[in-house]
């Protein structure tokens, strides 16, 4: 009788219920386990796709496999969680770097790959910040409040810059 009455839906959902809050999560079912095989098996897929493309189109082909790449990276960062911390992110410290090897460092000592623009250290420092800059306004909510305050102030100026 208890083998007929483990196998109803209900009394499995009762079973579940026991089950301490920690490990009745997504990795402990069974479709979870094939999803994260199948997801790896995309990505070695996509992985050996661009390779392949990369290695017959040369640095050029970035441009249709960097497509899809930068959706997905836009998606992760809309996806962001906003988090309720201090708005203390080290920009000017990035940007006093960034200044400095603006002055400091010549343009014509670079890394030069065929087909991509020099490496710069003022340019690898730029990017740096970018990208400290884009997972940062995502998740915190003071960050974003200064920034619209500050384009929000003048309400003519922000429609003429962006017609430029």
């Amino acid at each position: 009788m208890t083998a007929v009455t483990f196998s109803t839906h209900a009394a499995r959902d009762r079973k579940s219920a026991r089950i301490l809050p920690q490990y009745n999560s997504l990795h402990h079912r069974t479709w979870w386990k094939f999803a994260s095989i199948a997801f790896v098996a995309l990505a070695l897929f996509l992985t050996m796709y661009t390779g392949f493309l990369v290695a017959i189109g040369g640095t050029l082909a970035f441009r249709f496999v960097g497509f899809p790449i930068l959706v997905m990276a836009g998606v992760s960062l809309w996806l962001l969680p906003d988090v309720d911390k201090a708005d203390n992110a080290p920009f000017f410290k990035l940007l006093a770097i960034y200044m400095f090897l603006m002055v400091a460092w010549p343009s014509y000592v670079a890394i030069a790959i065929p087909g991509l623009p020099w490496a710069t250290p003022p340019r690898l420092m730029l990017g740096v910040l970018l990208i400290g800059m884009l997972t940062h306004f995502p998740q915190i909510a003071e960050a974003r409040s200064k920034v619209v305050d500050l384009l929000g102030h003048d309400p003519g100026d922000f429609p003429t810059r962006g017609s430029l």
